[in-house]
């Protein structure tokens, strides 16, 4: 069942005495009661008694991905989005996973970190640093803008720890070492980190800037044997040392914690509950759903909301600077151009279902393009369809045509007029001449700035 990659679970059972048993018992309820390495403690207790088993049988399950995960995957990255799994699977189980789901490849350079704290024989620290040293040395300003560690306790020979810290593992004929033995390959790095260095590094504050930096500079992470507080406090990392937007996806409870902890949540309903998904943003039903969620709708979102902004401020430009202009010629009496009528509705009816209507249908791309090429996704991630550049054009050209269907009304009824009635018109028809020319062109503009009408 092994060979076939199921996850297995042998039954066996061991004849004692009670005299053993409480005996064991004893020891093993100091142990659960400890202050001090409880861990170590109950382990170390467990397995005086989990010995000479007679084995009952196996149970398996099968434990295999969703369809399209590698897929999915492999197109988030291509849309340039940093991938860390957090799992609490062994680290030889991630990094199978991550082989089968395209975030490692062969070409890799694996860095591997499980070691304790720092200035114990083979720290998470001191690996850490040695895999900057080994695979980016033009690039030791890491190092630098690190926080200082503190200085390492000698030996009472005033020889310093060893930090040889060697274990060999191998999958489908690649050979891993986490003392940074793999020779250079040209698919760039990916850094594996288990629970137990994990937890030293986020304890000591030189160590968190360390992973930060040398984990923004692998093309993936994989942090295993991790508890649900443990991925909590790593996506705080992210938010807190990089300031980036994080998402966090998971489909069982020990995820609840990383979701909330993340700006946005989303959960996959699956077998193991929905706790996951009550307590997230988005719920999806398979990981797949996640290329269209993200690349889709998220792109789509991005460049709805940013030129619904830009329309919306164009829009109020235009109708202010109209109203400022005419301040010009009244002596600044604060008398309005306008009848009040156009000003109540100018925002309620007359100048908002083109700019809501951007904001709700408009897109830039098919949905098949969007998914098909997803480097475009990286518009939002840098930012490009909002800038302070754009901004500044839209409010330029707000009040540029503002001037116009000010003055070119103003210079027509300059030279006065009458009606069919004998009557001279007054301020008031001017003004009507005035929002008639803002709302038409407002909503022109707005037109012509939408994507697509379809």
């Amino acid at each position: 069942k092994l060979n076939l990659g199921l996850r297995t679970l042998c039954l066996g059972y061991a004849e004692i005495s009670q005299e053993q048993y409480n005996k064991w018992n004893i020891e093993f309820r100091e142990a659960s009661t400890a202050l001090n390495d409880r861990d170590k403690r109950v382990a170390n207790a467990s397995d005086k008694i989990e010995k000479d088993l007679i084995l009952l049988g196996a149970t398996a399950i099968e434990d295999r991905l969703q369809d399209g995960v590698p897929e999915c995957i492999a197109t988030l990255k291509r849309a340039g989005i940093k991938i860390w799994v957090l799992t609490g699977d062994k680290m030889e189980t991630a990094i199978s996973i991550g082989f089968s789901t395209c975030l490692l490849s062969r070409e890799m350079n694996l860095i591997i970190v499980r070691g304790g704290a720092y200035g114990e024989p083979g720290s998470a620290y001191e690996q850490m640093r040695n895999a900057v040293e080994k695979f980016f040395p033009s690039e030791l300003e890491i190092l630098e803008s690190a926080a200082k560690a503190p200085p390492v306790v000698l030996n009472n020979n005033g020889t310093r720890p060893s930090m040889t810290h060697t274990r060999e593992m191998s999958f489908g004929g690649i050979s891993l070492f986490s003392d940074l033995s793999n020779v250079h390959r040209p698919g760039g790095y990916a850094l594996i980190i288990d629970g137990s260095a994990l937890k030293h590094t986020l304890d000591e504050p030189f160590s968190r800037s360390l992973l930060l930096d040398l984990a923004c500079r692998c093309k993936g992470v994989i942090c295993c044997r991790v508890s649900p507080l443990q991925k909590a406090k790593v996506v705080e990392l992210v938010k807190e040392g990089k300031q980036a937007v994080t998402c966090a996806i998971g489909d069982g409870a020990n995820d609840v914690s990383m979701i909330q902890a993340a700006h946005i949540g989303i959960g996959v309903a699956g077998e193991e509950g929905l706790q996951a998904v009550m307590a997230s943003d988005y719920a999806i039903a398979q990981f797949r759903f996640l290329t269209r969620l993200l690349l889709v709708h998220g792109h789509y979102a991005y460049i709805r909301n940013s030129n619904l902004i830009l329309n919306f401020f164009y829009k109020n430009m235009i109708g202010v600077g109209v109203l400022f202009w005419f301040q010009l010629f009244d002596g600044y009496s604060t008398t309005v151009i306008f009848e009040y009528t156009y000003t109540l509705f100018w925002n309620l009816f007359f100048t908002c279902c083109a700019v809501l209507a951007i904001g709700v249908f408009d897109r830039d791309v098919p949905d098949r393009v969007a998914i098909e090429v997803p480097e475009l996704y990286q518009w939002g991630m840098k930012k490009t369809a909002y800038t302070m550049p754009i901004f500044f054009v839209f409010m330029f050209e707000g009040i540029y045509q503002s001037l116009v269907c000010f003055f070119v009304p103003y210079f027509a009824y300059d030279f006065g007029s009458v009606n069919a009635g004998g009557h001279s018109p007054d301020y008031l028809e001017l003004g009507t001449e005035m929002a008639a020319a803002c709302i038409t062109v407002a909503n022109l503009f707005n037109g012509f700035n939408s994507e697509c009408w379809t």
